[in-house]
């Protein structure tokens, strides 16, 4: 499983995303190897019932809306592109400007108790 993850991620894409994102090279690595792992289908995206094979997203109360948050709506598969883009709003934030900008998703996030279970989920079962 480990050789797949390192052959299907191309160095130019590793780099892309760690632009896009802020996460790290090692970061992206581990999350491209667990996102595959993840994809029962072996088709480079992961469906609803993917996220739902995560135990503490299936019995928590929030887990239809904290995998909601990786579907754009009318969408039913996320590549691992959309995969990182999604995982980036919950990382810590560096730059004030950027998280001038991410306040309102917070918020949003906040105010609908999602921030205080996405993390330790995600952190402990993603990375």
């Amino acid at each position: 499983m480990g050789s797949r993850a390192s052959t299907l991620l191309r160095e130019e894409e590793i780099e892309e995303i760690k632009k896009e994102t802020g996460f790290s090279h090692s970061q992206i690595t581990r999350l491209y190897s667990r996102f595959t792992s993840l994809d029962k289908g072996e088709n480079g995206t992961l469906s609803r019932e993917d996220f739902q094979r995560i135990p503490e997203l299936a019995i928590n109360p929030l887990g239809d809306r904290i995998i909601n948050a990786f579907f754009p709506e009318g969408e039913d598969q996320v590549n691992f592109r959309g995969f990182m883009r999604t995982l980036a709003h919950f990382r810590p934030i560096e730059d004030n400007e950027k998280r001038k900008m991410c306040v309102p998703w917070v918020c949003f996030i906040q105010c609908h108790r999602v921030f205080s279970f996405f993390p330790p989920v995600m952190e402990r079962y993603l990375l």
